[in-house]
């Protein structure tokens, strides 16, 4: 069996197994796609390099349809924003796990799970790994003034590279990672923001997988072969989507500006001190 063939036989045994899943899978069309090393969905299509799909079994192909499919149910290639995108994907991936642990999924080992996180939004997800990030950031920096004279010069290895050469290049299969080591890294099955043909935020397809998750789900309700906790994940998908703290700081800075002011009638307070202020 071929690489595509064998991914659109995981998303019909999907279909069979778990119909909310396999029925929202349908929407994605499958492609070979070697540009990239393992998967990702970008709310239109699954990609898939071939040669990673290659070493995988039935199992792992079936938990890749499944883990892309609720990238998308969880509007994953949406609600990035201005967000690193590496981190962004492994927050997603920590809450996506656990819907799969809490629906009764068997989970593949050295997965990306953490049960403090049952519950949350990605956004809450993704903060505390920025947060720990930092920290270690923090700790090493510390360490590295410790025993470093080299004036934070540094090789150059860590450059990211701006010859753009990372992202035109093919994957073979000598270059593609095992599935446990991608499953490790958080990077098997990944997200793209989702774009229109001008290469901006593709607000139709959001709206679109917005209404096919809510008949999806209404669907569910009265098939009810899904638990609950995961339900409740899905179900409050799109808490979190606004940054609180953006929104306090924008409501902040109009305070005090809400008001209008006039010299028509001057402000009669002020006016036995010989002030003269607007009203």
């Amino acid at each position: 069996m071929n690489a595509l063939s064998k991914m659109e036989n995981a998303r019909t045994r999907l279909l069979l197994k778990r119909p909310f899943y396999g029925a929202l899978a349908l929407r994605l069309n499958i492609v070979e796609d070697n540009t990239q090393p393992t998967a990702y969905t970008d709310g239109k299509v699954i990609g898939f390099n071939s040669h990673f799909v290659d070493q995988i079994d039935k199992q792992e192909s079936l938990f890749l349809v499944l883990h892309e499919v609720l990238h998308c149910i969880l509007k994953h290639p949406w609600r990035k924003g201005s967000r690193d995108h590496e981190l962004f994907n492994q927050a997603g991936d920590y809450v996506i796990n656990l819907v799969c642990l809490n629906d009764g999924f068997k989970l593949l080992s050295n997965i990306l799970l953490d049960r403090k996180y049952d519950g949350k939004s990605t956004e809450w997800v993704y903060a505390d790994l920025e947060s720990q990030r930092r920290a270690n950031q923090d700790e090493a920096g510390d360490a590295g003034d410790a025993g470093d004279d080299s004036n934070g010069q540094g090789d150059g290895n860590n450059s990211p590279s701006t010859s753009g050469e990372e992202t035109e290049k093919e994957y073979g299969p000598d270059d593609v990672p095992t599935f446990s080591e991608a499953v490790k890294s958080g990077q098997f099955g990944e997200f793209r923001e989702a774009t229109d043909e001008d290469g901006n935020a593709d607000t139709d397809s959001a709206d679109e997988w917005e209404g096919a998750v809510q008949i999806a789900i209404a669907q569910e309700k009265a098939r009810g072969t899904m638990s609950g906790k995961a339900l409740a994940s899905i179900q409050g998908r799109n808490e979190g989507m606004i940054d609180w703290s953006e929104t306090l700081a924008n409501f902040l800075s109009d305070s005090g500006n809400n008001f209008d002011t006039t010299w028509s009638k001057p402000n009669r307070r002020f006016i036995g001190r010989g002030q003269y202020l607007p009203s």
